[in-house]
């Protein structure tokens, strides 16, 4: 165990998250063509990508900048409880929070093995996730383990939202 906190939930359940988990920072990960707007007084990274998982027309996938820059934001943010959310909760979020607690010191399998749960709900983004795994230089580890527990994205329609904050760490 890392000692340090890392959520994920929806857009739909982020307020009531902020107000009783108390993050020290966020994450909003969001399409190109919405505006999220800054929280006061947490430092918040805002990340805009559709959630694809390879190019698509008229969407724009997760980029390796983008996912060093929440790489950097990560290990900038350390010790801090780190609250991730994304439209649904359960593509873009649980992809860059698994990626996050990978930073925090977690093995890739406790990882996995927290979320197990939530297999049947959760469909991490294979993109950010390779990104991420190419970066870190982790040997395929991350995608062969979504592949493994998760079953495969959805397409472009989100089907469900994830109605609760999901915790890894402490």
């Amino acid at each position: 165990m890392t000692g340090t906190a890392i959520a994920f939930c929806s857009f739909a359940s982020a307020p009531a998250a902020i107000a009783t988990w108390r993050p020290d920072a966020l994450v909003s990960a969001f399409s190109p063509r919405r505006q999220v707007a800054a929280v006061e007084g947490l430092p918040h990274l805002r990340i805009a990508f559709h959630d694809v998982e390879r190019p698509a027309l008229g969407r724009s996938p997760p980029t390796a900048g983008q996912v060093g820059g929440f790489i950097s934001f990560v290990e900038q943010a350390k010790g801090a409880r780190l609250l991730i959310h994304c439209r649904a909760g359960i593509s873009r979020a649980p992809a860059l929070a698994i990626v996050a607690a990978i930073i925090r010191g977690e093995r890739p399998g406790a990882i996995f093995e927290r979320l197990a749960p939530f297999a049947a709900l959760l469909r991490p983004n294979r993109l950010v996730l390779a990104l991420a795994d190419r970066r870190l230089g982790l040997g395929g580890a991350l995608a062969a383990q979504a592949n493994a527990l998760f079953a495969p994205a959805y397409g472009a329609r989100q089907i469900a939202e994830l109605s609760a904050v999901v915790e890894l760490g402490d």
